[in-house]
């Protein structure tokens, strides 16, 4: 397998550029030109034959850098533990080992890479992952990024980095379960049966470091710290953040992060450990996983909550979030999602769609994530936000303001409510019908208002704005009544 192997070590950077071999930038968009990078290019092949040059110019290998703190040999409890090793590895600048073999096909510009995760039980992980950033991207011009976290039964998915990569910003999305693709000409990337687990023979001969564990469903929560899959699945969130900040045409104060369904779960964690970045965008999985009345509470156990609830940690996220999820979903209950907009109300926005559906392409696809990533980093307008929320304890009177950007062009809300308690059944689906009541707006003043029947036991309000770019949700978060 042709590597091409990096390093964001300021030292090896001197040495390169002593050389005479510079970093320099490429038409093609793959990651060379770095504040601290060193890069060199192998095969192989038993013998090694002299490098090629790479796009960004031959230089010393490089090895992964880390902070000089001495790490405990024991701790008090296990959340010590993860908190001190990840801000220990928030300091540590990763190595990359390019993979041109394995550039996606049909999108170029793209690269694949491994690039260093967390130990695992002592031994060092690397994690796949794709890259990409958009034209024009460079030291003089450097562009917003965001990490992208898929979900369960995903990969590192080529189209969603893309999708950023057209509206401006460089991204990374890597396999936070410890996946590769099986070769460099899969095609659909959706297929699991495209993606392996093992590393061949040859490749470990030359690189000993291993993959990442996979999905446990949160089972490995009384394992050591170390080999917890949730721990390395954050990790990898983490590791790419500094990969990001350390290439020059990336600014580097405006790195965001994203997650589909279990990804929403890993960004929610996160953001609560990891405060560089700009913007958060949690798809689906929430917080208050513990509290679920779906499925996802036989995997938030107590002991997992222990460590791995993201509520715990919400009052230390200080950037904004917007929290997107399906109001029909039936693998994080409403009551979670709601419970994690009003832990953030003050720095959040709250956006539960009635019609969207559960996947990662219907995960990435609404324009809310994309408006709100320009209003956190590149100066665009906000979304609608509510200024008074409705109340229970005005009953079925629902009252709420909202302020309204100066591009809207048309402003509509309906309380959608359902007429019995909250509930879910055993195949984890809403047991009551939404049914909705159309608002009363005025757009100049910003007031919503309806009356909901006697029968309603619960409601949100949801408030869809039109603009030029497209339309969008805001949401009100669920209010039971009794």
């Amino acid at each position: 397998m042709k590597k091409i192997i990096f390093c964001a070590s300021a030292i090896l950077l001197a040495l390169s550029v002593l050389a005479g071999c510079a970093p320099r930038e490429t038409p093609d968009g793959s990651p060379q030109n770095t504040k601290s990078a060193s890069q060199t290019q192998s095969n192989s092949s038993t013998e090694q034959a002299q490098p090629e040059p790479s796009p960004g110019g031959e230089q010393p290998f490089g090895e992964l850098v880390l902070p000089n703190i001495e790490i405990p040999d024991s701790f008090e409890s296990k959340n010590e533990e993860i908190e001190f090793m990840f801000e220990y590895y928030m300091q540590a600048v990763p190595s990359i080992t390019w993979l041109p073999d394995y550039d996606p096909v049909g999108y170029p510009g793209i690269k694949a890479l491994y690039y260093d995760g967390l130990k695992n039980n002592g031994v060092q992980t690397k994690i796949f992952a794709y890259i990409g950033f958009p034209e024009g991207a460079s030291a003089e011009n450097p562009v917003p990024a965001v990490v992208l976290l898929h979900g369960g039964g995903g990969f590192a998915f080529p189209q969603w980095v893309k999708v950023w990569n057209n509206r401006g910003y460089a991204a990374i999305a890597m396999c936070n379960t410890g996946y590769r693709p099986k070769n460099g000409s899969i095609t659909s990337f959706y297929d699991s049966n495209d993606w392996i687990k093992s590393i061949p023979a040859e490749e470990r001969k030359e690189d000993s470091r291993i993959l990442i564990p996979d999905n446990d469903g949160m089972s490995s929560y009384n394992r050591d710290v170390s080999r917890q899959w949730m721990y390395h699945a954050v990790g990898s969130a983490i590791m790419a953040n500094n990969l990001l900040r350390a290439d020059e045409r990336i600014d580097s104060d405006k790195i965001g992060l994203t997650g589909i369904s279990w990804g929403g779960v890993i960004a929610s964690i996160a953001m609560g450990y990891d405060n560089r970045y700009a913007f958060n965008i949690p798809i689906y999985g929430h917080a208050h996983l513990g509290e679920s009345l779906t499925w996802m509470k036989n995997h938030f156990t107590p002991g997992a909550v222990e460590l791995w609830d993201a509520s715990k940690r919400l009052d230390k996220v200080t950037s904004p979030i917007l929290w997107l999820c399906w109001a029909g979903d039936n693998a994080f209950s409403i009551n979670t999602n709601s419970a994690s907009y009003m832990d953030t109300i003050s720095k959040s926005v709250f956006s539960m769609r009635m019609n969207m559906g559960h996947s990662h392409d219907l995960g990435w696809i609404p324009y809310e994530s994309y408006r709100f990533a320009d209003w956190a980093v590149k100066g665009g307008l906000p979304m609608t936000s509510i200024k008074e929320h409705p109340s229970s304890s005005a009953g079925r009177d629902v009252d709420l303001s909202v302020e309204i950007p100066s591009d809207t062009t048309a402003l509509s809300a309906i309380c959608y409510y359902i007429d019995a308690p909250l509930s879910y059944g055993a195949d984890s689906n809403m047991e009551q019908e939404w049914q909705k009541c159309e608002c009363e707006v005025d757009i100049q003043s910003g007031k919503i208002n309806a009356r909901l029947p006697e029968e309603a036991k619960g409601y949100y309000v949801e408030i869809t704005s039109v603009c030029p770019q497209g339309s969008y949700v805001t949401s009100s978060e669920f209010i039971t009544l009794e």
